[in-house]
Parts: C-alpha cells; sequence; structure tokens
C-alpha cells in the first residue's frame, strides 16, 4: 500500500483514529517538553495501539496541518527523519 494522505486523512476521524492521534499528540507533547524537537521517526515507533504505520503518520501529518506541530526541515527528506517542533 502506497501511502495518501487524502485517503488515511478522512480515518483519522474513526474511533480508532482518535485514539492513534491522541496518543501521537501525547507522545509528540512530552518529546518536545523534554527535548525542544522530535523526530516523526520517534512518534511513530512503537504504537502498540496502530498496526499500519501510514495511519500513524497520517496522524503526525494532520498535526503539522492544524499547526499543532511545525516541521522545521525541508519535507523532501526521508519521512521518519523530518524534526518537528510545537505549533
Amino acid at each position: 500500500m502506497t501511502y495518501d494522505y487524502k485517503k488515511l486523512r478522512t480515518e483519522i476521524f474513526t474511533e480508532q483514529g482518535v485514539n492513534l492521534l491522541l496518543h501521537i499528540k501525547s507522545k509528540a507533547n512530552r518529546s518536545i517538553r523534554e527535548s525542544g524537537a522530535t523526530t516523526i521517526g520517534n512518534l511513530i515507533s512503537n504504537i502498540s495501539i496502530c498496526d499500519d504505520v501510514h495511519h500513524a503518520i497520517a496522524c503526525v501529518e494532520y498535526l503539522i496541518e492544524r499547526g499543532d506541530l511545525k516541521e522545521i526541515t525541508d519535507p523532501d527528506i526521508r519521512c521518519q527523519d523530518r524534526v518537528v517542533v510545537g505549533g
């Protein structure tokens, strides 16, 4: 399956999607509070409530879209290496 944010974005608003979104947002807030920034790779790693990394990436992208997170690296680099800070 190839990554398609527009398709996956609609799945964020399901019960499972909201649970994943809240988990990632909490992990992002904790990581940013401790170190000032974090990578998307850190945010999507070791998530036991999600078996599809694309859904986790979509949640991070949604948080960026909403302004909860701000990406400070060039979006053309590998997804897991992209760095975000608080929005």
